[in-house]
């Protein structure tokens, strides 16, 4: 077998200083791009144009629909009341409108009878 052998530098090539920028001011780009909105709203921004871009292509709106479309009909549909309501109640159509949410912020007209609250729950049970 060989004997091992140290290798050992010189001490004036460890202890010369390395030449190059230490420190420098950054650039508009590289401190928008540090700010992680940023960085996350253009990668949003692609994706969309890059949906817009191949539902545009493939043109068939069954299939792939493209963003715009897409978006439109979300802002709709919310609009209307129907992604509410099916997000509220799934199994079926339950529209809360402006005159009910009206009644239940409004205070009592008459005190609390408890008879009369016993005999509509009672009415209802005898529907089901």
């Amino acid at each position: 077998m060989a004997e091992a052998t140290i290798l050992l530098r010189d001490n004036k090539t460890i202890a010369a200083p390395a030449k190059g920028e230490v420190e420098r001011k950054l650039t508009v780009w590289e401190l928008l791009w540090n700010d992680g909105f940023v960085r996350k709203s253009v990668i949003i921004i692609f994706l969309a144009v890059a949906w817009e871009v191949y539902g545009t292509i493939l043109d068939n709106p069954l299939l792939f629909p493209t963003f715009h479309d897409t978006i439109l009909t979300m802002f709709e549909k919310v609009r209307d009341g129907t992604i509410p309501d099916r997000r509220a109640n799934p199994k079926g159509r339950h529209r809360v409108r402006r005159g009910d949410l009206q009644k239940l912020a409004a205070p009592p007209a008459h005190p609390y009878d408890p008879d009369a609250d016993a005999q509509d729950i009672a009415r209802l049970r005898r529907k089901l």
